[in-house]
């Protein structure tokens, strides 16, 4: 069977949606002859001087992608964002699969996220009609089941044409015992405080950093000093380091870039806690990736997070500082809670394996090949 994975255009900065099409395509390729479809923009724009701009993204998306893909030949068709689910105009729809991760902005616009910043409102405009084609795709593949309950609640699409595939986990997150390896990991990020608490992610709102900073401030008296907060993946912004300093956590909080994914293995392993309090996620790999390297996780279960770390961490209410500094001061105290949660977290972060992901989805593209 030749399957087509259409890819973001080749501008695209989502580096989640990245990393989701590598790893499906890996999965995939023992199974079907997998081609993958991803354009640059064309370079007509990029002369006018429009390069780097966001309506680069937006020609590229809406007008040039659509035009390349007329006369792409396939048995199935695969679009592995749901952002991009117009281009469902450009191919066979029925013979279409949609992977959708999350509708959150739409979610947002409903006031269903908590958010008091302004509302995206052309994004969401944008963004929902993209989404609004899924009804039309021959299958669409939702990453969670909260996914799939929020798509037949707020885009209408028949029950039937929705099907669960999880994400898969990477097989380097594991735990490491060699000592030697993990004290020069420790001098190798500069680690020279007791207890680390990690956050891996973006910044932006629904990462809850400002909750994370202000539960850490919070800590009983004892802790403040050891404690140290490290960011993974995107750098604090402006207000969260003013914040960071109005806490008087100048100190205690470190930005250490973009990991390599054999160094974000070693870091989940030399820090104590990965504090995950989202206010939404669609999926959320660093419980998982952290869980697999014997790292307790205090998490929030809003969005799909609930179904991600099962009974295997520690759950707060994001909106709440005082709950987050509490859920971290169990885990700091509390021994055999903290050995359960490893425990546990080891067995949760088993369940979910790409070999199993590409299983649902080669199912998905056989039933719509044989309909269509």
């Amino acid at each position: 069977m030749k399957v087509a994975l259409i890819r973001n255009v080749q501008e695209s900065r989502n580096l989640s949606m990245s990393l989701y099409a590598d790893r499906l395509h890996n999965a995939l390729s023992a199974h079907c002859d997998i081609m993958n479809v991803r354009f640059e923009s064309n370079s007509i724009y990029r002369l006018t001087g429009l390069a780097g701009l966001r309506i680069q993204g937006y020609i590229g998306r809406f007008w040039s992608f659509p035009r390349q893909l007329q006369h792409l030949q396939a048995e199935v068709f695969h679009i592995v964002d749901h952002a991009n689910a117009h281009l469902l105009r450009a191919l066979d729809p029925a013979r279409t699969a949609v992977t959708c991760h999350d509708l959150m902005l739409i979610k947002l616009a409903a006031g269903e996220i908590p958010w008091h910043g302004r509302r995206p409102w052309t994004a969401s405009r944008i963004f929902h009609w993209s989404v609004n084609h899924l009804p039309h795709a021959g299958a669409v593949l939702c990453t969670s089941e909260t996914t799939r309950r929020d798509i037949i609640r707020l885009v209408g699409c028949a029950p039937e044409r929705l099907h669960v595939a999880y994400h898969g986990l990477d097989e380097m997150f594991r735990r490491i015992f060699d000592v030697d390896a993990i004290a020069q990991a420790r001098t190798r990020f500069g680690i020279t405080w007791p207890i680390t608490v990690l956050h891996v992610g973006s910044n932006r709102f629904y990462k809850n950093l400002e909750g994370i900073i202000e539960a850490l401030a919070l800590l009983g008296a004892g802790w403040g000093e050891k404690v140290h907060l490290v960011k993974v993946g995107r750098d604090f912004t402006s207000a969260q380091r003013d914040l960071i300093r109005r806490r008087g956590m100048s100190e205690r909080a470190h930005f250490l870039g973009q990991l390599s994914p054999e160094d974000l293995v070693l870091l989940y392993n030399v820090s104590d806690i990965l504090l995950y309090p989202s206010l939404y996620e669609g999926f959320g790999w660093p419980p998982l990736e952290a869980m697999a390297c014997g790292t307790p996780v205090v998490s929030s279960d809003r969005g799909s997070l609930k179904e991600v770390v099962g009974d295997a961490a520690i759950i707060v209410n994001p909106e709440d500082p005082e709950a987050i500094a509490e859920g971290v001061e169990r885990v700091l105290t509390d021994i055999g809670l903290r050995q359960m949660l490893i425990t546990r977290g080891i067995e949760q972060a088993k369940k979910f394996k790409w070999a199993t992901t590409a299983e649902k989805v080669i199912k998905v593209y056989h039933e719509i090949a044989a309909t269509h």
